[in-house]
């Protein structure tokens, strides 16, 4: 064999050995790529300097039934709201209970309850003293009940006019709203339990005829403001039994479309019969209602 024909052999071997070299190499890195990658470590995000809420007003939890509750409490006269008021006097979680009667309706508690605290506010600026005091709980009483507070406005407006010295004029009548939705909501936000009992009335439709039940405040824009401010509005009605002719009474604490009526907690029943507020405290405490 020629030196040359040797010579061409070894140049041969070198170019397969470098490829075969090449291939091993390509083999190694695609193996390297297909085992899983150490995941590297990410710096943590730097810390964000949070403003406190706090330190603009207190934080607290969702307010349960069984801290307080507010009650919009209307039906007829004569219809039993006060008796059934009343009864909060009954309940441990409710007392002491004082009943500010502004209507002369104190009598029908006096056979069930003659030692429950009844006051009397001469006008709206000894009422006003009164549920401020009571509000901000500087007083004993757990439970308060405003009987009534469609009257309560009266004593504003006799207040306005100087007991009917002088006429009412338009910014009267806006007076007399913020006074009552500051009234409602002063006793709402509190540590107490508030009942504001009123008259009911029914508003007929125009258009429609249709008949709706609603308490009754004087304008219309206490009415369309303490409403959305109060836990339940509850509606009390008297009732016969057919068969026995018993009368009973029936509260109502759901909307229907034409009584208006609504419990925010969720937790009564759409209708309570003879109710008392033993059975409406025990219902809105209860642990197995709770939605």
């Amino acid at each position: 064999m020629s030196t040359a024909t040797e010579a061409a052999i070894d140049d041969i071997l070198t170019t397969e050995e470098v490829a075969q070299r090449e291939l091993e190499a390509l083999a190694a890195r695609a193996e390297e790529a297909e085992k899983p990658k150490a995941k590297v470590a990410r710096k943590p995000a730097p810390t964000k300097d949070l403003f406190d809420l706090s330190t603009i007003c207190t934080i607290t939890k969702p307010r349960k039934a069984d801290t307080s509750f507010s009650l919009l409490l209307a039906g007829l006269p004569k219809s039993g709201k006060t008796k059934l008021a009343g009864t909060a006097n009954d309940v441990e979680g409710l007392g002491p209970v004082l009943l500010i009667a502004l209507e002369d309706g104190s009598s029908v508690l006096a056979r069930d309850y003659p030692d429950m605290d009844v006051i009397e506010p001469e006008d709206w600026p000894q009422a006003a003293a009164v549920i401020t005091a009571v509000a901000e709980g500087k007083t004993k009483y757990r439970t308060a009940i405003v009987d009534t507070l469609g009257e309560l406005q009266e004593m504003m407006k006799a207040h306005i006019t100087k007991d009917g010295q002088n006429d009412m004029r338009i910014q009267d009548w806006g007076t007399i709203k913020d006074n009552t939705i500051n009234v409602v909501k002063m006793l709402h936000r509190s540590s107490i339990n508030a009942i504001f009992i009123t008259h009911s009335e029914e508003i007929r439709d125009e258009n429609t005829g249709a008949v709706r039940i609603q308490p009754y405040l004087l304008g219309k824009g206490s009415l369309g403001e303490v409403p959305k401010i109060v836990d339940i509005i509850a509606y009390l009605a008297v009732a016969q039994d057919k068969a026995t002719k018993e009368n009973f009474r029936v509260l109502q604490t759901g909307q229907d479309g034409k009584i208006l009526a609504g419990d925010r907690f969720g937790k009564l029943d759409f209708q309570l019969v003879n109710p008392s507020m033993g059975e409406i405290f025990e219902q809105l405490t209860s642990d197995s209602t709770e939605s």
